[in-house]
């Protein structure tokens, strides 16, 4: 486990709009438009909940949650009142306890609803969960494909795009402190003890493997999501 400092998250994760400074329209037609939580409950905590907001109907929405545990293994659960939450990716980290799960959702309103997270375990010595919002400027959004890492370094993901143009998500839980992100990438989701998420917005075309990392080392579970615009 490595030691943290406790303090709120440099982002806002109890409520959002559904955008936020750093929201950019990309070179093709995935636009990301914010992160809507950032969130590290106090050690040993197996649950968290919070309000979630998006500002446009139709806007598709990563979930990510990671657990650090001594169990031998562990999932994730994700509901959002009034949503249709699926699952994406999962995967544990061996010997350094680290389990994530991926999940998202299409947003069916603007009104804020009430998010929880539980994993089924006793207790998480790291607990965190992101959300984050991206938008179609064609006016349709969709999940390009999936995958998750389990390995030793700067939290490598590779992720090979299935349509052209689209845009690839990941994020990083890792045992270490994460101090950037790659070249080409743009820094999401930070929740102010170490953990980060990244994304890049593409006009490659199908079939480019799109590398992301972060300037990091030791054992780390990440996973990668890739959103197009059908």
């Amino acid at each position: 486990m490595r030691p943290r400092t406790r303090r709120a998250a440099v982002l806002p994760g109890d409520s959002a709009t559904g955008s936020d400074s750093g929201a950019g329209q990309g070179p093709g037609h995935i636009q990301h438009v914010g992160v809507l939580a950032a969130r590290n409950p106090s050690t040993g905590a197996f649950s968290d909940s919070f309000s979630i907001q998006v500002a446009k109907a139709g806007d598709l929405v990563l979930l990510f949650t990671g657990c650090e545990t001594a169990q031998a293994s562990a999932s994730a659960s994700i509901v959002v009142a009034g949503w249709n939450v699926m699952p994406l990716t999962d995967a544990s980290g061996g010997a350094s306890g680290r389990f994530v799960g991926a999940f998202y959702a299409i947003a069916p309103d603007t009104n804020a609803s009430f998010a929880s997270v539980s994993w089924n375990v006793s207790g998480c010595s790291d607990l965190i969960v992101f959300a984050e919002d991206f938008r179609s400027d064609t006016g349709t959004i969709a999940i390009d494909g999936q995958s998750a890492t389990i390995a030793n370094g700067s939290c490598d993901a590779l992720y090979t795009l299935q349509h052209t143009g689209a845009a690839v998500w990941v994020g990083c839980h890792p045992t270490m402190f994460i101090n950037d992100v790659a070249t080409g990438w743009t820094k999401g989701a930070d929740d102010g003890t170490g953990d980060w998420a990244e994304y890049k917005l593409t006009t490659d075309p199908a079939g480019t493997q799109e590398h992301a990392s972060f300037a990091v080392s030791g054992d780390y579970a990440a996973s990668a999501v890739g959103i197009f615009a059908p």
